[in-house]
């Protein structure tokens, strides 16, 4: 999760994803607040830390958005997942994992 970061945003969701990846719930949401905190950065809400993402074409923290799309039945038969936040946060903490052959 922290192969080739470029800045400290990128480093702090970097964090966030690889340790607090095997946490859950409150804990997360905790282990996520305390990271912002001890790397001086701020979330983009403090009542939903997880929701902060980070993206390199705006060079700062993004907030996960639902995907929005219109849904149909042969949309789901050839790619049977809707991305939503949930989903979007799942496949950042796994994606380097699988990219990597890891773990």
């Amino acid at each position: 999760h922290l192969r080739n970061v470029t800045n400290k945003s990128e480093f702090v969701i970097g964090l966030i994803r690889g340790l607090g990846g095997y946490l859950k719930g409150e804990a997360r949401k905790e282990f996520a607040l305390n990271i912002f905190r001890f790397c001086e950065e701020k979330p983009l809400d403090y009542n939903n830390p997880l929701l902060t993402n980070y993206s390199s074409e705006v060079g700062g923290y993004v907030p996960y958005e639902p995907i929005m799309e219109d849904l149909v039945p042969e949309m789901l038969r050839d790619y049977p997942l809707v991305e939503t936040i949930e989903v979007q946060q799942t496949m950042d903490i796994i994606s380097p994992w699988l990219n990597a052959g890891e773990p």
